[in-house]
């Protein structure tokens, strides 16, 4: 019986750890913390993952390889506010690694063209939040439809959609499971104005804002601002890649793409 306790010497100064005074245990006793201590690293792993996405940005993705290469799933979804990057990178992709670029805005155009009746409305006309979310609860069943048909699977890598009306939450409900990973790409950490500047900066005669009076575009700046806080917030909650450009657009492209394992894409 002492031969036995004694085996079990060392794990038990673990043991104390856990609330237990008594240095020596039993098998069960033994059973308990192995349990405990799963429990706990669980808890260290995910504080430090935090603690790495504040530190870096919240450079995470779905996989890494030995080397530590990030390494794309077979559909990815780049979502996020309007003229943060969304189509720029979503290009990026599909030129450089061969995705096939899908924008959900022509999507959306075509449905709210030929079908009324469904109630997808993305003209701008309503920009509150409510509206944002009753767009994203119709848009994230859709987009999951179209990865569960196969079709973006029958080639390596698949397709990158680019979408703004899907919330983080709505991901998680309807998309979280399938064949895909998404990363948002938001303006959160600048005023309206510093966002307005921004907007005019890659404006150009192509884009519906480029003939809006200023005071128009700056509500409309304002509100993305908060969007984007609301998208981070839940992005921090689900604990999913997100991407500040508002600053330093083109350095934060860059290290995506430069992260990312040009050997082992579309898996």
């Amino acid at each position: 019986m002492v031969g036995e306790k004694k085996r079990y010497a060392v794990i038990s100064h673990f043991y104390v750890c856990f609330g237990y005074s008594n240095p020596i245990c039993t098998m069960g006793e033994v059973a308990v913390l192995v349990i405990r201590l799963i429990i706990y690293m669980c808890f260290v792993v995910s504080k430090q993952t935090k603690s790495y996405n504040k530190l870096h940005g919240n450079f995470t993705y779905s996989a890494f390889n030995a080397k530590g290469w990030c390494v794309l799933k077979n559909n990815i979804i780049i979502a996020g506010v309007p003229r943060a990057g969304k189509s720029t990178i979503s290009h990026r992709l599909s030129k450089t690694f061969g995705y096939q670029h899908v924008s959900m805005d022509s999507i959306n155009a075509g449905l709210e063209r030929c079908f009324p009746e469904l109630g997808i409305d993305t003209s701008g006309a309503d920009s509150s939040f409510k509206a944002l979310a009753t767009l994203s609860a119709k848009i994230a069943p859709f987009i999951r439809a179209m990865l569960d048909s196969g079709e973006y699977d029958e080639f390596k890598p698949g397709m990158v959609l680019d979408v703004f009306q899907l919330l983080p939450e709505d991901y998680m409900k309807y998309l979280h499971v399938a064949n895909c990973e998404i990363h948002y790409f938001i303006t959160s950490d600048v005023t309206a104005d510093e966002r307005l500047a921004l907007l005019k900066k890659y404006d150009n005669p192509n884009h519906y804002t480029f003939y809006k009076p200023e005071d128009e575009l700056r509500k409309k700046c304002a509100n993305i601002v908060e969007i984007s806080k609301l998208v981070k917030k839940q992005c921090e909650k689900f604990n999913l890649p997100y991407y500040e450009t508002a600053k330093d657009r083109d350095k934060v492209f860059e290290q995506f793409i430069a992260r990312i394992d040009k050997t082992n894409v579309g898996r």
